[in-house]
């Protein structure tokens, strides 16, 4: 629910109001029978991370509301681990202004892992990525990036964060998926005559949960199966100012092992952002543009590439941001894979310049603020990715970005759809859109 700390900000900068905001509800498998409630949760989401003061508050907020609709695997409603509970993950992360050259571009970053009992797992991750820009502890220690399990509790609880029983966290939906998977899971192992699961007395604890119920899977199943391993929701903001702030949260995959991390708290791997000055030797001290990637999908595969840092560095790399993730994604993430698994990633990336080279001071009575040129792309090798976005104009808009046909499941052949903003002859593209961001004296 709404939480009172999210417009209070603690990293402050002139200018940070939100400019544009793109938010995803994962790749993965998304039923088309739910496509109006995840179109109505990302226009909520958007909605609601418009109307805060800042743009690190929109990330939170927007996320904040993905978290709690229960048709998306992060916060209440997220996917159950293999004892049947709900552990989360969540980092956020804020870019420099991209004017001061004495500062670090990245910024700060904040994470949580295996984080049980909070609605809201961004609001955590939030807390830390502010307070590591508070310096130094006491006695020199260092402030942490990422904490997990009672750990990341306890911190939370003690900057009075909601918390809450873990029943209250567990839908209806996702207690009736854990249960048939755990059937599943029981009538695959007396069929194979061994556990996938390591020592017998785990898998004795987990049979004690739930009774088996023999029956065969069916296509409907098959279905309904696949649309709860849509993984991680996100968002991406780019204040006023140029700076950005990107963000995810995720309940993990469905029967995962406690104690289990995803790419959502792992530094470079669920979520990145960054900013830095202009290179020109006449606009010293001028923005110079910035990236930000909100990353979805299997969590190792995903943090065996560090995707959301490689789909960045590709973008600072290239002038096209389109064929940057192509390349991110063709030469590094969707290579053959060693366990003979399909390659299942999405991500949304946004890519952020100034408008003119001329101009890429801004004006001073605007306070210097640049004139932006903002691409939004997105791309993912999984059947479907949910996404929308939000500029000036107040407008948000959805898409369920669906491939016609699913995902390999030879690792051998991946796929992958793009989508941009700007429309290229030597690009694939399934929509067209570019936004530009001008100061008012315009």
């Amino acid at each position: 629910g709404n939480n009172s700390e999210i417009g209070r900000p603690l990293i402050t900068c002139l200018y940070m109001e939100p400019a544009l905001l793109v938010v995803h509800v994962g790749a993965g498998y998304h039923s088309r029978l739910l496509e109006p409630q995840y179109r109505d949760a990302m226009t909520r989401a958007l909605k609601r991370g418009m109307n805060q003061p800042h743009a690190r508050g929109a990330v939170e907020a927007s996320i904040c509301e993905l978290e709690d609709d229960s048709n998306t695997n992060a916060g209440t409603g997220s996917n159950l681990n293999l004892d049947g509970e709900v552990e989360c993950d969540a980092s956020i992360m804020q870019s420099g202004d991209g004017k001061n050259t004495q500062h670090d571009a990245r910024g700060y970053f904040g994470g949580v892992g295996c984080l049980c009992n909070v609605p809201n797992p961004i609001v955590v991750a939030s807390h830390l990525m502010q307070e590591r820009a508070q310096g130094l502890l006491p006695l020199g220690r260092v402030r942490p990036m990422l904490l997990t399990g009672n750990g990341a509790l306890k911190w939370a609880q003690s900057r009075g964060i909601k918390v809450t029983e873990q029943g209250e966290l567990v839908s209806e939906r996702a207690r009736a998926s854990w249960t048939k998977h755990i059937n599943l899971l029981h009538q695959h192992e007396e069929t194979e005559g061994a556990s996938d699961q390591g020592p017998a007395q785990e898998d004795d604890h987990i049979k004690k949960k739930t009774k088996t119920t023999k029956r065969p899977l069916n296509d409907d199943d098959q279905s309904e199966d696949q649309s709860i391993f849509q993984d991680t929701v996100g968002a991406i903001c780019v204040a006023r100012n140029g700076t950005i702030v990107s963000g995810v949260s995720s309940g993990g995959i469905s029967l995962k092992h406690p104690g289990r991390i995803g790419e959502a708290s792992i530094y470079g791997c669920g979520c990145w952002a960054e900013a830095w000055p202009s290179s020109s030797s006449t606009s010293s001290g001028a923005y110079g543009g910035g990236v930000g990637c909100s990353v979805s999908g299997t969590g190792e595969q995903i943090m065996e590439d560090m995707l959301a840092r490689t789909c960045a560095e590709a973008i600072k790399a290239r002038d096209c941001p389109v064929d940057a993730i192509r390349s991110a994604f063709e030469s590094k993430f969707l290579r053959p894979s060693y366990d003979g698994m399909a390659r299942q990633a999405g991500v949304i990336a946004l890519s952020v310049l100034p408008l003119s080279e001329d101009d890429d001071a801004g004006d001073p009575s605007d306070g210097g603020l640049p004139d932006l040129a903002i691409d939004v792309v997105w791309a993912h090798s999984t059947p479907s990715m949910g996404l929308g976005y939000m500029g000036p104009d107040g407008r948000a808009r959805t898409v369920l970005s669906r491939l016609e046909q699913g995902p390999s499941n030879s690792s051998s052949a991946p796929t992958l759809q793009l989508a941009s903003c700007i429309p290229r002859e030597h690009s694939v593209l399934i929509g067209t859109k570019q936004f530009k961001i001008q100061s008012e004296h315009q």
